[in-house]
């Protein structure tokens, strides 16, 4: 069972390998700063910082390595598609961050429009975390009426929006039956 104790622990040893030296009162204020994420979200957050993190030991990469949902930024924009034809299920950092890559987009600057939407939702990501801000999972619908309902589908068995939700997206809509009972 994972307790303050582990975590106290953790952050000892994890500082100590990454190389920075923390008083116990520091270690206190780390932890205290990290237990409304969940200890059992922090000490897999603390082995991914360990693992991926070289120099000093900060809040800040604890906290981007915090798993909540969200996805990492190069699946973000895996999951943006090139046409406004196609559905697609996004998280609020998400849409903010291709608002920014967008007019890249539209001037077929691919390359300048994935670093731009990367390095906005990895700080939408890093605040929304900092503010233990919880996922949102939005549907944007395409242009493209056939495609809505397998997008609106597979959003409802990732459990990213309600099968209420997806029936008022889609009124008509009947999902598979192993999802009716998906709320």
């Amino acid at each position: 069972m994972d307790t303050h104790d582990d975590l106290l622990k953790a952050l000892a040893v994890t500082a100590e390998l990454m190389g920075t030296s923390m008083s116990p009162e520091a270690i206190a204020v780390f932890a205290e700063d990290l237990l409304p994420y969940g200890i059992s979200f922090v000490l897999t957050a603390l082995r991914r910082t360990r693992q991926e993190v070289t120099g000093r030991l900060t809040l800040a990469a604890i906290i981007q390595r915090i798993e909540d949902g969200r996805p990492t930024p190069e699946a973000a924009w895996a999951m943006i598609p090139v046409s406004e034809n196609t559905s697609l299920v996004w998280t609020d950092e998400m849409a903010q961050a291709y608002g920014v890559a967008a007019p890249l987009r539209a001037t077929e600057d691919e390359i300048g429009a994935r670093i731009n939407f990367i390095k906005e939702y990895t700080h939408r990501v890093a605040d929304a975390r900092a503010k233990r801000v919880p996922i949102k999972w939005t549907i944007s619908l395409g242009h493209d009426p056939a495609g809505r309902e397998e997008t609106i589908t597979e959003a409802v068995k990732l459990g990213h929006i309600t099968l209420a939700y997806a029936q008022i997206l889609l009124p008509h809509w009947e999902p598979p039956d192993g999802q009716k009972q998906l709320t």
